[in-house]
C-alpha cells in the first residue's frame, strides 16, 4: 500500500457495497489506524467470520523502542472513511537496517530527536556508545514491512515527543506499554512542550478508541486531556495521565515517562513514581503484588503516623482476629504495624483459600520476625451458620485485661471480609477488646484504595460506654464501623 492507495481507500463514500467494505476489509492490519470508529464496527459486524482481526483490538508490539505516533494528515477530513487522526506504529532500531518507507516529515523529525538526544549530558553519560549508533526509524508492525507512505502528506508537528519516547525507551531497553499516548512539539528556543489542543483532542479520540489508556503530554494541555478523560471515566478500568517536562536536558523533560509508560519503578524509586505504576495497573493481582513490594512498608510508616506518640505507638496485641479476604494486603498491613503474638485467621472455603495458603506461606517466610508467632487459621461454612461459630470463637479468646489502659490484649479487625462476618466479630466483642478499621481514600480510576490515604481506626470496647474512640483523638470524622468497610484493593 502506499500515500495514494491509502486515499482512495479512505475515499469511499458511506453506504458503500459490501463489494467496496470487502476491499477495506481484506486491509485492516493497515486501516484500522485511519479508519474511524463506526466504519470499523460496521466492517468488524458485516465481516466477522470472514475477517475476525476486526474485532481483535488493535495492539502494537511490546519491545523496546517500538511507540505509536498519532498523527493528523493533510486533508484527512475530506476523506469520509477517515478518522479526524491516525496513529502511526513505528519503532527505532540500530540495526544495520535500510530506511523504511515512512512519511518524510515523519523521518525529519526523528532525525531532530536523535540530534537533540545526543546533546543531552545525562543521555551521553548513561548511553553514550548506544548514541552513536545508526539509528532509524522503522515501521513495527510485519504487516506493514511493504507499505511505502513515504509520500503521505501529515502534520508532524507533536511527534517529537512521541518520538523521543520511543528512542529512550530503546536506549534503555525498556518495552513501552501497548496504550502509550503520547503527544507534544519541543519549542528548541525556549525548551518548552506546546501542542495544539484542537488536533490533540482529534488524537485523543482515535488513539481512545483504539484501546491506548496511558497519557502524556504537555502540561499546558493536561486541562484538555483531564477533561476529555472525564467523558470515558466509567467505561475504563484504568486512565492514567502525566505530563512533559519544560527542561533544557532532553533527560528531564522526559522524565517519568518510562514509568507510566512501562517501566516498572524499583521498591527505592520516588514515591510518586511507584503510587503512578501501582495507579496504572489494570490486572488486580498485578496491582496487589506491587503494592506488597513497593508500596506496603510506606504504607505501615504513615499509617503509624496517625497512632501519634501515645499508648497505641507501642502497643502490640496478644492476638490479632482478622476475616481473609481476596484483599489479603490487609492483614499483613494489621501484623507489620501491630506485630500481635497470635494471629486468628477465619476463612470460608473456595478460593479464598487461596488467599489463606499464600498468607500461609508469607507468614511461615517472615516467622523470624520479632513480633508475632505462626497464624491460627479457621474455616467456617459460607452460610448464615458460620456467624454462630465466629461468635463462639472469638468470644473464648483469653484476655487479659491491662489496668494500665484497660486493654484485653485483642485487636478485631472488622475491615475485611463480609458484613455479616464482621458483625458477628463485633457481637462476640468484650471489655477491653479494641476494634480497628482501616480508613481510606478511593481513586476515581481504578476504585482501588490510594495506598498512603490508608489509617486506622481504632476504638475500645467498654460494656457500659460502647465503643470508645482511641484514634484518631479527636476524631476529624466520624465514618461508622459499617461506613469504612470496604475493601483497599
Amino acid at each position: 500500500m502506499n500515500a495514494d492507495e491509502l486515499s482512495r481507500l479512505l475515499g469511499k463514500r458511506p453506504g458503500s457495497s459490501r463489494e467496496e467494505l470487502k476491499e477495506l476489509a481484506r486491509n485492516h492490519d493497515v486501516l484500522r489506524f485511519f479508519l474511524n470508529a463506526w466504519v470499523r464496527e460496521d466492517i468488524a459486524e458485516v465481516f466477522r467470520d470472514e475477517y475476525p482481526g476486526w474485532r481483535e483490538q488493535a495492539s502494537l508490539p511490546a519491545s523496546p523502542g517500538a511507540v505509536g505516533v498519532p498523527v493528523t494528515l493533510d486533508h484527512q477530513r475530506k476523506l469520509p472513511m477517515a478518522a479526524e487522526a491516525a496513529v502511526l506504529p513505528v519503532r527505532w532500531t540500530d540495526a544495520a537496517e535500510q530506511a523504511g518507507m515512512l512519511p518524510a516529515s515523519l523521518v525529519d523529525c526523528a532525525r531532530r530527536v536523535l540530534d537533540r538526544a545526543r546533546q543531552s549530558p545525562r543521555w551521553q553519560d548513561q548511553y553514550r556508545d548506544r548514541l552513536q549508533a545508526d539509528w532509524t526509524l522503522q515501521w513495527s508492525l510485519d504487516a506493514w514491512q511493504n507499505v511505502d507512505f513515504s509520500q503521505l502528506s501529515l502534520l508532524p508537528e507533536s511527534a517529537f515527543a512521541p518520538l523521543s519516547v520511543g528512542l529512550l525507551s530503546a536506549l534503555a531497553d525498556v518495552a513501552l506499554s501497548r496504550d502509550l499516548f503520547c503527544s507534544g512539539q519541543w519549542d528548541e528556543e525556549q525548551c518548552r512542550w506546546h501542542v495544539n489542543n484542537q488536533t490533540l483532542l482529534r488524537k485523543l479520540q482515535q488513539s481512545f478508541d483504539l484501546g491506548y489508556r496511558r497519557f502524556v503530554v504537555p502540561a499546558s494541555s493536561k486541562a484538555a486531556v483531564e477533561n476529555f478523560l472525564k467523558l470515558h471515566e466509567t467505561s475504563v478500568e484504568s486512565l492514567q495521565t502525566k505530563t512533559l517536562q519544560d527542561a533544557t536536558d532532553l533527560d528531564a523533560a522526559l522524565a517519568g515517562v518510562l514509568v507510566i509508560g512501562g517501566s516498572s519503578p524499583q521498591a527505592d524509586d520516588p514515591l510518586p513514581d511507584r503510587e503512578s505504576w501501582y495507579d496504572s495497573l489494570r490486572d488486580e493481582e498485578s496491582a496487589r503484588a506491587f503494592y506488597e513490594t513497593h508500596l506496603l512498608s510506606d504504607a505501615i510508616r504513615v499509617a503509624k503516623d496517625h497512632l501519634g506518640k501515645g499508648e497505641l505507638a507501642g502497643w502490640s496485641p496478644q492476638t490479632l482476629v482478622s476475616i481473609v479476604s481476596h484483599s489479603a494486603e490487609l492483614i499483613k498491613l494489621a501484623s507489620l504495624m501491630f506485630a500481635p503474638k497470635h494471629c486468628v485467621l477465619i476463612h470460608t472455603g473456595g478460593s479464598i483459600g487461596k488467599s489463606v495458603t499464600k498468607l500461609t506461606q508469607w507468614f511461615d517466610e517472615s516467622s523470624d520476625r520479632p513480633g508475632y508467632a505462626d497464624p491460627n487459621s479457621s474455616e467456617v461454612p459460607d452460610d448464615v451458620d458460620s456467624l454462630e461459630k465466629i461468635v463462639s470463637m472469638v468470644g473464648s479468646l483469653p484476655r487479659n485485661i491491662d489496668p494500665a489502659t484497660g486493654s484485653s490484649g485483642v485487636l478485631l479487625d472488622v475491615t475485611p471480609g463480609k458484613r455479616t462476618m464482621t458483625l458477628a466479630i463485633l457481637q462476640a466483642a468484650q471489655q477491653g477488646d479494641r476494634i480497628l478499621c482501616w480508613w481510606h481514600d478511593t481513586s476515581r480510576y481504578n476504585r482501588r484504595a490510594k495506598p498512603l490515604s490508608i489509617q486506622p481506626l481504632i476504638w475500645q470496647v467498654q460494656v457500659s460506654g460502647g465503643l470508645v474512640p482511641l484514634c484518631p483523638q479527636p476524631l476529624n470524622r466520624q465514618p461508622s464501623v459499617e461506613s469504612s468497610h470496604e475493601s483497599p484493593s
